[in-house]
């Protein structure tokens, strides 16, 4: 058995202490330790700069390229030799392939796959050879048919940000309720979508797709914090509700279809949704937190820099976010890059994962797990986390399970029961502007199973 310094370094104080590399190839490793044997499993290699990835059945998975704009599939552990789509993605920043879920009918047996990108104009990149203004951030509708993404249809059409902006969270996630929830940051904050201050009013109109109005508060400036939007749509591309904000200034995002107010938010990273409560989780990043009186979210002053802290809302019955009353649960003081969660939906890497809050770092390629307490309100947090707070790497490590598999982009709990996920390479500054072919997809599973 080999030493724990290595690439595939799991931190020693881990949740999994005393674990030691019981047996590695190629495509595998066995982490072994007093509780039981996990199975780090490579799916695939040789990605370039997967930024998403979405289970569409038991050992199916699609697997989405950033900067190409490609779509791989999975099956049975092996990518097929053709992409299933190859969509045309402007790369300036950290454009490109933002989100990717899919849904099957089972009735029909039909499987959507809902791909939200920022669309080029003619080609891969040409809004940085060639100037040109990407199209939008879009997120379309498609039927896989013969290993094929075809008939797509355009739900949401929304202005891009600005290509000098990172720290830029998406996510496309498919409700309990069966809608599809995209998150969205810097909408309204582009050279596109300048509001007008004696107006207080933006109209960005599109010739396919809908309509896209937002509607800014009185005074026509666009906060920080309301960069960030949680837009939930039918499967139809109907626009609904997300919360009750008929007396708040927040803006509203509408289409053909109709109007729904999406809940406004700091910089989000990524969401998901509490399999146990409907909770929504959020990883937020911001370099300041400010009071403010647009809406009834109050966030605390803080004078550090990149912070992150994951934050709640649920959703009811009726699919509208209501938001409850909520501080951070966690904060990280250091920059760390925590750019996407996920709840494991299962117990077959043990009981003691079970319905358990996962985090993937994008900097310095942790995964990160968390208890949640009794009640599900909020994240079990003992000794030097008592006060919710991070201060330094030293003591993130007691939440680290794995660490040094580069950086995490994405994580997904599939029907299978284990937890999957996607790495880089390189930094995320080196992969956004020089993406390589070091991408890979893995999955944590229990050797006996």
């Amino acid at each position: 058995m080999r030493s724990l310094m290595s690439p595939w370094q799991p931190v020693g104080y881990s949740l999994l202490s005393s674990i030691k590399v019981a047996y590695e190839n190629d495509n595998f490793i066995v982490l072994k330790n007093e509780r039981k044997d996990i199975v780090l499993d490579k799916i695939s290699d040789g990605l370039s700069f997967p930024s998403k990835i979405a289970i569409i059945g038991k050992d199916d998975i699609l697997v989405a390229e950033k900067k190409t704009g490609i779509i791989h599939r999975i099956v049975n552990g092996r990518i097929l030799p053709q992409p299933i789509l190859d969509a045309n993605v402007a790369t300036n920043g950290e454009r490109g392939i933002l989100g990717i879920a899919g849904s099957k009918n089972e009735i029909t047996g039909s499987t959507y796959v809902f791909l939200y990108y920022t669309q080029a104009t003619a080609e891969d990149g040409d809004d940085v050879t060639g100037y040109r203004e990407p199209l939008g951030n879009r997120l379309y509708r498609y039927e896989l048919v013969d290993n094929k993404l075809v008939n797509p249809k355009l739900l949401l059409d929304l202005p891009v940000g600005p290509p000098n902006v990172y720290n830029v969270g998406s996510k496309v996630v498919i409700g309990p309720d069966s809608d599809v929830y995209v998150l969205a940051s810097y909408i309204g904050n582009s050279t596109r979508a300048v509001v007008n201050n004696e107006l207080g009013d933006n109209i960005v109109v599109k010739p396919k797709g809908g309509q896209i109005n937002i509607t800014n508060s009185p005074t026509g400036l666009i906060e920080p914090y309301q960069t960030s939007k949680i837009i939930r749509v039918t499967q139809d591309g109907i626009v609904l509700p997300t919360y009750h904000q008929e007396k708040l200034r927040d803006p509203v995002v509408k289409n053909e279809e109709g109007k729904g107010y999406p809940y406004g938010i700091p910089n989000d990273l990524s969401m998901d949704f509490d399999p146990v409560t409907k909770y929504v989780w959020l990883v937020e990043h911001e370099d300041y937190r400010s009071k403010s009186n647009h809406n009834t979210t109050t966030l605390i002053v803080n004078t550090n820099s990149n912070l992150n802290f994951i934050d709640k809302w649920q959703i009811g019955s009726n699919g509208i976010l209501n938001e409850k009353e909520s501080a951070s649960e966690f904060t990280w003081n250091n920059t760390v890059g925590p750019t996407t969660m996920e709840f494991l939906h299962s117990k077959k890497l043990g009981k003691e994962y079970e319905n358990d809050l996962f985090v993937g770092d994008i900097n310095g390629g942790d995964l990160y797990h968390f208890d949640l307490n009794k009640n599900r309100t909020g994240l079990l947090l003992n000794g030097t986390f008592a006060d919710k707070i991070a201060n330094d790497e030293r003591e993130t490590k007691s939440q680290v399970l794995l660490s040094g598999l580069g950086g995490i982009t994405d994580i997904e709990s599939a029907d299978d029961g284990y937890l999957y996920f996607s790495t880089i390479g390189g930094s995320p500054q080196q992969e956004e502007t020089f993406p390589s072919s070091d991408g890979a997809v893995y999955r944590l599973k229990l050797l006996r199973n």
